[in-house]
């Protein structure tokens, strides 16, 4: 079975390791977007962040929306 080609955007990604590689694996174009959230992370959630392929990453530019 091939991996779609179709773009996504997980917008605010605050999630796990576990749904960084499940997400990365089910979509081959899968970008992650963290924003001024992450200063809140939990330790999993900044291991997560660390799973992300730099090419993937994306830098929420409104993040403030994102801090309530």
């Amino acid at each position: 079975m091939s991996v779609p080609r179709r773009k996504i955007h997980l917008h605010c990604f605050a999630g796990t390791p576990d749904q960084i590689l499940s997400w990365s694996a089910a979509f081959s174009l899968c970008y992650f977007s963290i924003s001024g959230k992450a200063e809140c992370f939990d330790p999993v959630q900044k291991s997560a962040v660390r799973e992300i392929v730099v090419d993937r990453l994306l830098v929420e530019t409104d993040s403030t929306v994102c801090l309530g």
